[in-house]
């Protein structure tokens, strides 16, 4: 297929932005953050820690109750139902069922990283944890027959190139460096917690997940989703502390998976301290 020289119109403009375009998807994101009173930034610029140049990301938000923060680096992809994410997923390990928490003490003001396992981590142990994803799509043969009065070939499912949703997630793990390096101050006498997620989001029935087991046994029919997440291990370094800090996993979500989440735990009482401490001190 080559690309045309005929020039564009209004409607050809108002097509690509109403469908392929990310960024009216990245202000219904930002929309629903805001009604959450969820304080997010739009479109601003960043280092990339490890190609050291400028680059752009899609939203950041944080959101502070007392002692208890939650900064996000998400990022948007307008997919369509034609053409959705699939994630496979199998068990995760015990070894992969944490999550690092940024700590201050109120005492000394000592900034460290806790890391918390089992019941203290949102990331349970035998869980489904994506590994693999890639972008399908349907292909239809709109060609003749190879012989007068030959069916065309069938309709056939293909896997499409995963590098716009893989660029997506190395640029939200990378807009997450500065989170991770941001100061946290203690409130009052109470010591300072502060969680950092790297999250992906996509239109609505635009994902879905197949589950296998450690053989490699398919063990349910593959399935709409709303939340699942990807393990990564991303590693970083805090300069100001000398210490390091992993986010283990990026977290995908539909538009609605985001509402559903942002619902639980950013609307009543002690949501936001049971997101960052859910089993406790």
């Amino acid at each position: 297929m080559a690309m045309s020289q005929e020039p564009l119109r209004v409607s050809d403009i108002k097509k690509y932005l109403e469908t392929q375009d990310d960024f009216a998807f990245e202000l219904k994101v930002l929309k629903l953050l805001r009604s959450r009173a969820i304080k997010a930034h739009h479109s601003g610029s960043y280092m990339d820690p490890i190609l050291g140049k400028p680059r752009q990301f899609d939203i950041r938000a944080e959101l502070r109750e007392g002692p208890y923060e939650a900064r996000f680096a998400i990022e948007c992809k307008n997919l369509s139902v034609g053409n959705p994410l699939l994630i496979v997923r199998t068990p995760r390990t015990s070894a992969e069922a944490f999550i690092d928490i940024r700590f201050v003490s109120s005492r000394s003001s000592y900034q460290s990283v806790k890391r918390r396992h089992a019941i203290e981590s949102p990331y349970r142990a035998l869980e489904h944890v994506g590994r693999t994803f890639s972008q399908v799509s349907r292909w239809v043969d709109l060609g003749k027959p190879s012989k007068p009065g030959a069916p065309l070939a069938p309709d056939e499912i293909r896997g499409g190139d995963s590098e716009a949703i893989y660029q997506k997630m190395t640029q939200c793990l990378a807009s997450a460096d500065e989170l991770v390096q941001q100061h946290l101050a203690p409130f009052g006498d109470q010591n300072g917690w502060a969680t950092i997620r790297a999250i992906l989001v996509v239109p609505e029935r635009c994902l879905w997940v197949a589950d296998y087991d450690e053989t490699g046994k398919l063990l349910r029919q593959p399935h709409r989703a709303e939340r699942c997440e990807v393990f990564v291990g991303s590693k970083y370094f805090i300069k100001t502390d000398l210490r390091n800090f992993t986010i283990s996993h990026v977290d995908v979500m539909t538009w609605k998976g985001l509402f559903d989440w942002t619902l639980e735990h950013f609307q009543h009482g002690e949501a936001l301290k049971n997101l960052i401490l859910p089993g406790g001190h």
